[in-house]
């Protein structure tokens, strides 16, 4: 069933007549079954969305089926966009690749199949996986045989997964599609453990394959610890330190990190704010130009920075704080790493994963810890850096098919142009 505001959307997108499908679980669902009724399909839930007005619109999630949930995704297509003929031919030479419906409207993609990643069907076998991983990781022969855990997976963009050795997490893999595979490759290993900073070291990579690995750090995941009010804050604190250690790093000793965009992705969240919820069209373009703005009156020097700062990218433990995944880094505004932490703890407040009162002593303590290490730092610019990430978090509750996700967006739009408005003294 659609969500009532998907209703709309799928009404007004008159150039992909398999949209409502696409978005609606019960009627892909029963499209599914129809195409294939040995697979026993009992349910479908959907996690993800990719949406290109006008043109494309993936969709992922998990299909159940047989007893055995995997991961799937289907792309609603343009009429005529789609070249059937080779689908169909591929289709053929592997038994199990995407499966057309719709006379090429509508294409379901089971896992491993991923048309840009496809170095997957290679990992999901355990033969091709160990030959893979012997050139990836010829001086560690003994993750050769590991098997691969998935952690996280957006079809066509990125899939995470554990190496793990006798049932025991060994290394971190990733494996991109060829534009983030880049700035991906050029960012890891150029960051290293010093003092309160701790980061994953790089143990080997292919570029013909687009994977990197890591060591895997142990820890747990800071955003599910930090509503435990048994969590001392103090590791937070810590953080705040290890931050600040980052933003020391001379970016001209990192060369090849890419300079951030400027106003690009402000516009673009407003462009895909826009293209789901018009009503609030005026408000996401009008807020982006008044960003755009305000960020480009601050003065700060440019420094190495995370790019993708959120307690999601932290873990804590007996060994303290590290920080992982570094794909984003780039050279940039430290103030937007610290933005875009507290941007997400006001998205779990809205959650209600956090409390406020909790989110704001998170917050404290980081800035507090980041301040002792870098004394000369002021918050004075930091709540435009909040507000900038509010922005583009704002498409995100419609990507994540989150059943409110028109309210959720109102919401971030509002404390986005709050914080802009209040401008000093709130954050």
């Amino acid at each position: 069933m659609l969500f009532p505001a998907d209703l709309g959307l799928t009404r007004r997108e008159s150039h992909l007549p398999a949209l409502a499908v696409a978005l609606d679980p019960e009627a892909l669902l029963t499209r599914l079954r129809q195409a294939m009724p040995d697979l026993n399909a009992t349910d479908v839930q959907l996690a993800y969305v990719r949406y290109k007005p006008g043109t494309s619109c993936l969709v992922g999630g998990h299909l159940h089926a047989a007893g055995e949930v995997t991961p799937f995704h289907v792309t609603a297509f343009r009429p005529g966009s789609l070249k059937v003929a080779a689908q169909e031919k591929v289709r053929a030479a592997t038994g199990q690749a995407p499966l057309v419906l719709d006379g090429g409207l509508l294409v379901y993609t089971p896992f491993p199949f991923d048309r840009k990643l496809r170095t997957l069907p290679l990992l999901a076998d355990p033969r091709t996986r160990r030959r893979l991983l012997a050139r990836v990781l010829p001086d560690l022969p003994h993750l050769h045989g590991a098997e691969v855990s998935m952690l996280r997976y957006k079809p066509e963009r990125r899939f995470v997964a554990g190496l793990n050795v006798d049932g025991q997490p060994a290394a971190l893999l990733k494996h991109y599609e060829a534009r983030a595979y880049e700035p991906a490759r050029d960012a890891a290993g150029r960051f290293s453990s010093r003092g309160a900073l701790r980061v994953p070291t790089l143990l080997g990579r292919s570029t013909s394959r687009r994977v990197l690995v890591t060591e895997w750090l142990p820890g747990r995941d800071l955003r599910r610890a930090l509503p435990d009010p048994d969590l001392d804050l103090a590791a937070v604190q810590e953080l705040g330190r290890a931050l600040a250690k980052l933003h020391s790093r001379n970016p001209r000793r990192l060369s090849g990190l890419r300079e951030t965009t400027g106003d690009q992705p402000l516009k673009a969240a407003a462009a895909a704010v826009t293209a789901v919820l018009p009503s609030l069209s005026l408000q996401a373009r009008r807020l982006s130009r008044q960003l755009t703005r305000a960020l480009a009156q601050v003065d700060t020097p440019r420094t190495a920075i995370h790019g993708d700062f959120s307690a999601e990218q932290v873990l804590v433990g007996q060994h303290g704080v590290a920080l992982v995944d570094f794909d984003a880094a780039a050279c940039g505004d430290p103030d937007s790493d610290l933005g875009s932490f507290i941007a997400r703890l006001h998205w779990d407040v809205l959650e209600v994963t956090l409390t406020s009162a909790r989110a704001g002593a998170v917050r404290d303590a980081l800035l507090g810890g980041y301040g002792a290490a870098r004394p000369s730092w002021t918050p004075g610019q930091l709540p435009v850096h909040v507000a900038a990430h509010l922005l583009r978090l704002a498409p995100l509750p419609f990507r994540q098919r989150l059943p409110d996700w028109p309210e959720r967006t109102g919401a971030l739009l509002e404390l986005a142009s709050e914080l802009l408005a209040q401008r000093k003294g709130a954050l």
